[in-house]
Formats: C-alpha cells, structure tokens, sequence
C-alpha cells in the first residue's frame, strides 16, 4: 500500500522478480562428476557450445513429449527417445519429467541437480552426443538422490543414446552410488589433490594454468627446445615468452598428428568408439540435375550457392584479363551479392 504525506504520494517498490532456480549445484553439478571422477582438480568452464545448445534444446522437447504426449515438432532422434521412456517407465502416467534431485550427506545437502525422467524405480537421462563416454558417476548423483528421497535400496539406470539409437540399461545399488558419489567429493575437497591430464582437459577452467598439462608439455618437449620460465599460461605476458609456449604447442601438435593417423590403422582402441560420418552429398551437373528433375533454371538456381574463387577464375577467362582484374571488376559488379566470411588470424613460422 502506497504511502500518502502532506507533500506528495509515495507508490510501493514493485516486488522482485523471483530468481529462477538454479538447475545445478553450482560446485559439484551432477555433469560434471565423470570429469571430476577422471581429475579432481576439474572445474567446469562454463562456456557455452553449438553442441551443448543443441543438446538443450533436445532434452527440452523429450520433456514436453513426456509431459503432453504431443509428439509434433519433435526430431526423430527424440522421439526415438520418447518411446524407449514410455516402453521402459512402469507406469507411464507416473513419469517425473526435469525432477529436482538433492543428495545428502548425512544432515547437509551435497549436491543436487534435475533428472530427465523417472518412474518407480526407474531413472532415464538422454544422451544427444556423438561420442560415448563413461556416465556412471552422474548417474550414480541421480540414483542416490532418487534413492534417498524414495528410500529405495537400488535403482534401474537407462541410458539414452539418440545418436546412436541405443539403450544401456543397469542397475545401481544405494551402497555402490554413496561410494562412488561421496568418493568423487571427497577427492576434489583433498587439499594434496594432484591434477591429471584426461579427455575432459578442454571443457576445464584451469587448463591455462593446469600443471598436469604443462607437466606433460614439458616431459615431451624437453631437450628439444627452450622451455619458458614459468609453465603457467594464464600468467604470460612477453611475446618472447609466448613465442616458446608457440613453439611447445607446434612441436606437440606434430605427436599429436602422428598419434591420429596411427590410430586410424586400429579396428579398435581402448577407451573410444569408432564414429563414422558420411560424407556430404553434392552434384557435379547442374544442366543434367535440371533436366533429371524437369525444373527450370530459376527453381534450380535458388538450391544453388556460388564459388566465388572460381567465379574469380572463370570471369578471368571469359574476360581475357588478370585474376586481379577480375576480382576488382566483381567487387564492384557484384558489391549487394558479395558476403564475406569472418577474418580468422593464425600464426606461420618465421
């Protein structure tokens, strides 16, 4: 109620937005428990992808099928998803979608996060990604977490793996998921924990400065060349200093290349599975597509993008001039058609 005075009227403060709540712990997300499992010195670094995008925007349509049972809009993949929930779910009326999940530690919240689906002993989680990992940690999070809140002394994990269009499905006991969760815990809170270089280095807030990576960085290139001072990168100013990181990283990169092509000779290597990826389609005609189809030059034409270097090049011949000439006299010809890509920067070898 608004406050009235011999000089003016005074209206209330219009109420604070409720903060929306947080969908992790923001020390120990659930996410984050395999990489903290393989070392833990890891930190999250937060920062968004185009795959981590994707993969939200999937997990947000499974979640509206599974709540409205409206399969409209959805891609296959999630509905894919969808059927092996409501196949597996006990009761398919009784589905918990995005549910909150609190792991506790005696009296005191530990961590906590939101399941994908659940459903009388049985907890789900959609996978979207291209590569398989090892998710036992984070399930063993939500397990326990589900265990605890229904006092149930196991539970039936199911793995969603969309890509692939395949299910691992394995049961948890409480004991096996209070080992694993509190062990991983106890292990990032040792203050003489140790770092250790694994796959999950490139998503980690602390690889400018990790000593685990400049460690190994070290071991392969000493002898080889001058090592900087200080192998902590996050702290590096001097380009003289930079320019040894520079020559560290080049030197790893050809091992790295040499490690690739090696592996390519492999059916099958431990710790990863074999992706293949088709090739993107093209055509090699467009007058023979155009007349395969019986469409005209203006409907073919709108599918079509254009080369511009061999824009360049043809123009060029046609024109009898210089390459140079060519790309000047289109610059300005074609000045509201021409779209450049961003400027990208990279260093040679002097």
């Amino acid at each position: 109620m608004g406050l009235t005075t011999s000089d003016t009227f005074f209206d209330p403060q219009p109420a604070e937005k409720p903060k929306e709540e947080m969908k992790h712990h923001p020390t120990h997300p659930p996410s984050s428990f395999p990489a903290m499992k393989a070392c833990a010195c890891y930190k999250p670094d937060n920062k968004g992808s185009r795959a981590a995008d994707r993969g939200t925007e999937l997990h947000e349509q499974l979640a509206a099928i599974l709540e409205s049972r409206e399969w409209d809009g959805a891609e296959p993949e999630v509905k894919w998803a969808a059927e092996r929930v409501l196949e597996s779910a006990p009761g398919q009326h009784d589905i918990a979608v995005e549910t909150k999940v609190v792991v506790k530690r005696g009296a005191a919240d530990l961590t906590f996060g939101h399941a994908d689906a659940y459903c009388d002993g049985h907890l789900f989680d959609l996978k979207t990604g291209q590569h398989k990992r090892d998710y036992s940690p984070q399930m063993a999070v939500y397990g326990l977490g589900m265990m605890q809140k229904h006092n149930l002394p196991s539970i039936t994990v199911h793995l969603l793996y969309s890509a692939f269009r395949e299910v691992d499905s394995y049961t948890i006991t409480r004991e096996e998921a209070e080992a694993e969760v509190f062990g991983i815990v106890d292990a990032t809170e040792n203050p003489t924990k140790e770092a250790a270089p694994c796959s999950y280095c490139s998503w980690c807030a602390n690889k400018e400065s990790c000593t685990a990576l400049s460690g190994l960085a070290t071991t392969v290139s000493d002898g080889l060349m001058d090592l900087p001072k200080s192998m902590d990168l996050g702290k590096v100013s001097d380009p003289a200093e930079m320019g040894k990181f520079k020559a560290i990283a080049d030197h790893l990169k050809v091992w790295i290349e040499a490690v690739n092509a090696k592996a390519k000779e492999f059916d099958d290597i431990d710790g990863y599975h074999k992706v293949t990826r088709k090739g993107t389609k093209s055509l090699t005609d467009a007058w023979d597509t155009m007349s395969e189809l019986d469409i005209s030059v203006f409907e073919l034409m709108s599918c079509c993008s254009i080369s511009y270097p061999k824009l360049v090049n043809k123009f060029s011949e046609l024109k009898n001039i210089s390459k140079e000439q060519a790309e000047e006299k289109l610059s300005v010809l074609l000045s509201a058609q021409i779209k450049e890509g961003h400027e990208t920067k990279y260093w040679r070898k002097k």
